[in-house]
């Protein structure tokens, strides 16, 4: 049976190799791209965790009433919803951090995540080697220095060394015994960025007041996962879990008012609460775009094979007039296209792992454990499976149908002069390049606009020069230094980099733009009347040494900027965005206006200038409310060292680390590199880089496509039209008038392909506006530079058989037919 069903494939292989070649390369181009960027989905949309029963995994963040701002949980909220929420089984916290990690005298700096004692036994996570935190580690303040690597980083820093376990490290200047290594196949919490070790909640340093992370339930830091129990859905839980946080509000009115505590399974809460992250609408778009190449590719294969079947009328008309069934002829078709569809597929899987390798050697521009692991699961490869099956059966049932029983007898009159292709089956085929032609050109348009996008965003202004600008991130808490010590280190620092050759000025802060460490903090204009029931919205801030705004060149608009006068024994001040200025203070001038911070009855802070809006945190994003404060008043340890040099970078970039390690050997330095890679990072560019690299490579593979589609179809059209070619040449016509005759007849295909293009990409375009930048969702540049580059393609493509069709000799022609 099965060899009686390869017998056609087979010899369809053998005596046609180059035409069974080229359907399989088609179908494996638009299967490979699918089978790469559905892996992409489903490593960051669809794959669970690797943890025991992940489908009852939960996260539950806190979120204002009426908005759409989801927050983390405080330690003292935390531990009312693990003793008062019965739906849930277990319930552990989480706090990302960044440490100093030190041994055998070299120091990393790494990200940890603190986490409850119960968090490795709530997630079902195996050790690799010693042991993991046990439930009550962690839950007394400074209690429990043990510290569990993660496998990872273990084979990167300790070559895996079972030995390792109970020698010691120090962290941030404190002793640690590791106590053991996780499983190999847990990379964290996060579906990207991969601790590289877990240390004890009780460990944790947050704030400068330790003990207020353990006590105040208005500071929320902590990300919290829970266990469903058994035969309780997330709806239920969620009824459970309100009952609690109406309990707390009227418990505690003054930190829990208007605040609800919601759930959403881990899936769903991967990219942000809600998924209301520009990631998913990414995948999905992209997908989408695949699915658009494979549905030129199939066209293209449906061309193919529509001629091939046009060839073999006579046999099967033959067939059918000997007694065969019109399902006999389908089998036969689908015979043939399926397996060359299965080949195409298993062609298409491993471009799709090589494109797939490609983008995950792609990380983001950080010095970051960032974890991206796109392997085929069964998920891709059922998905793969699928389109390959479809696709086969599209492109074989369709040929399969074009020869009616009417036409049986004029089929077999015709006998060796030629071949009745039927009205419509050249009208099927026309139908085809059009479509072909218009999904190509929403390619190409997408392509294009993704391109400006990234070239405005580029191009835009920021509201500071990031040129010949470097920057050097450290901790010297890393190292063990208190707050006194660590700011001596900073003003030496600082003496000894504005001494050096090719230095034009340095300054310090605690987060630079696009960056992936950012300050919020609620903020309280002095008279006004709190937000009801709650805190204001965050808002970004910046704290920042005097020297700071002249080196990146922002401007100032009023007031003043900072001066070294502005100390601990001076009054607190701070300078503001123009957008901030004008949210808080509306009627009137912000210089000299005052506000607190996280609390009404904080310490109030003066404005004493405005600066001009620029974008710092999010180059997507609109310009925000935006403050700074003076590093001189609000000691803040991890600090990044911007160097503008007035030459060179690479020689400056070594003198200053020089200088580092000449006062604090022990020192790590991080995020080392020039201000304009920088801006390449995940806030950056980089989104657009990926999307225009992507949607560039999709119009390509289409415009190929439809390239060699208008080619096949003009040239099988010519070769039919021969005789009338023959018989119009002889009468009398001219070369000329015969090309023109042939070229006005595909460009009324091209013209119905760009105009159904431009239709379908107006419509496209504007459901991607939110992603672009710079870029209108009608571009003119965009639109009209495509639409002409694709016609005079394809008239170029339709022109090589046609001049060819107009060399031959009629006498030669008519005389064969």
């Amino acid at each position: 049976m099965i060899r009686r069903n390869l017998r056609p494939v087979i010899r369809m292989l053998m005596t046609n190799p180059w035409f069974s070649g080229l359907i399989i390369i088609t179908i494996a181009l638009g299967v490979g791209v699918n089978t790469a960027m559905f892996s992409v989905v489903n490593s960051v949309l669809l794959r669970p965790l690797p943890v025991e029963d992940p489908g009852h995994i939960v996260v539950l963040v806190e979120q204002k009433k009426d908005t759409s701002d989801f927050l983390s949980t405080s330690y003292s909220d935390f531990l009312d919803l693990r003793k008062q929420s019965e739906a849930l089984k277990d319930m552990a916290a989480y706090q990302p951090s960044l440490v100093g990690l030190s041994s055998g005298g070299r120091a990393d700096r790494v990200v940890i995540d603190y986490v409850t004692g119960n968090f490795f036994s709530m997630l079902g996570i195996k050790p690799a080697t010693g042991r993991l935190l046990l439930p009550g580690e962690g839950e007394q303040l400074g209690a429990d220095n043990l510290i569990v690597l993660a496998y990872s980083y273990w084979n990167r820093r300790f070559n895996r060394d079972p030995g390792i376990v109970g020698k010691g490290v120090t962290v941030n200047g404190r002793i640690f015994t590791i106590i053991g290594v996780a499983a190999e196949s847990f990379h964290g919490p996060s579906f990207t960025l991969e601790p590289d070790a877990y240390l004890p909640l009780s460990t944790a340093g947050i704030g400068t007041d330790s003990n207020s992370f353990w006590t105040k339930r208005d500071i929320r830091n902590l990300k919290v996962l829970g266990r469903l129990k058994a035969n309780v859905n997330v709806a239920e839980a969620q009824a459970a879990l309100n009952v609690v946080s109406r309990r707390l509000e009227q418990q505690y009115p003054e930190s829990n008012a208007n605040i609800s505590v919601r759930l959403f399974p881990e899936l769903r809460a991967r990219i942000g609460p809600g998924s209301s992250s520009v990631l998913p609408v990414l995948g999905t778009f992209f997908l989408a775009l695949a699915g658009l190449v494979l549905l030129v590719a199939s066209v293209n294969v449906l061309n193919m094979l529509l001629v091939r079947a046009v060839g073999r009328q006579r046999e099967v008309a033959i067939r059918t007039a000997l007694g065969a069934q019109r399902s006999a002829t389908i089998w036969l078709s689908l015979s043939e296209s399926v397996p060359l569809a299965v080949l195409g597929g298993i062609v298409g899987i491993a471009l799709g792992r090589l494109a797939c390798d490609t983008l995950q050697s792609l990380r983001a521009q950080l010095d970051l454990p960032v974890h991206l692991d796109f392997t085929m699961d069964w998920r891709v490869l059922a998905y793969t499976f699928i389109v390959t099956l479809l696709t086969g059966i599209l492109v074989g049932i369709t040929p399969a149908l074009g020869v009616p029983k009417a036409n049986l007898a004029k089929i077999l009159h015709e006998g060796g002069r030629g071949t009745s292709s039927g009205g419509w089956v050249r009208v099927l085929r026309n139908g085809l390049v059009v479509s072909q032609i218009a999904i190509s050109l929403v390619l190409l348009i997408v392509a294009g606009l993704f391109v400006r996008s990234l070239n405005k965003a580029q191009h835009m202004q920021m509201g500071f020069q990031s040129e010949n600008l470097v920057n050097f991130t450290m901790d010297p808490r890393e190292v063990g230094y208190d707050d006194t010590r660590g700011n001596a280190f900073y003003q030496d620092l600082l003496s000894r980099v504005r001494a050096l050759p090719g230095v034009q000025s340095a300054s310090l802060c605690s987060s630079v733009p696009f960056g992936y460490i950012h300050q919020t903090a609620s903020v309280y204009a002095e008279g006004q009347v709190p937000v009801k029931g709650g805190r204001p919205s965050p808002i970004y801030y910046n704290t920042v040494d005097p020297e700071y705004f002249k080196n990146l060149q922002i401007s100032l608009l009023r007031g003043r900027t900072f001066t070294h006068t502005d100390t601990l024994t001076e009054p607190a001040v701070a300078l503001v965005n123009e957008t901030m200025a004008r949210q808080l203070w509306p009627n009137g001038d912000a210089i000299g206006k005052r506000f607190s911070l996280n609390s009404a009855s904080a310490p109030l802070i003066e404005v004493v200038g405005i600066t001009k809006d620029a974008q710092y945190v999010d180059i997507t994003d609109d310009v925000e409310a935006y403050f700074f404060l003076p590093l001189d008043q609000h000691y803040v340890s991890v600090r990044t060292l911007q160097v503008r040099t007035t030459s060179l970078a690479g020689p400056v970039m070594t003198e200053v680390q020089k200088a580092i390690s000449s006062l604090a050997p022990a020192m790590p330095v991080f995020d080392v590199r020039e201000m304009k890679d920088a801006m390449n990072g995940p806030n950056g560019f980089f989104i657009f880089r990926l999307g225009a690299g992507l949607a560039a490579t999709f119009g390509l593979l289409g415009l190929i496509l439809a390239i060699v589609g208008v080619y096949g179809v003009v040239s099988h059209g010519v070769t039919q039209r021969t005789q009338e070619i023959g018989i119009r040449m002889a009468l009398g016509a001219q070369r000329s008038a015969v090309l023109l005759m042939i070229l006005k007849q595909t460009s009324r295909l091209v013209a119905a392909g760009v105009s159904t293009g431009l239709l379908l990409a107006f419509f496209v375009s504007h459901a991607i506006r939110s992603l672009l930048i710079g870029v209108g969702a009608t571009d003119p540049l965009a639109f009209t530079g495509v639409s002409v580059l694709l016609s005079l393609v394809a008239l170029a493509a339709s022109a090589v058989p046609t001049f060819r069709a107009v060399q031959i000799d009629p006498n030669i022609t008519l005389r064969i037919e």
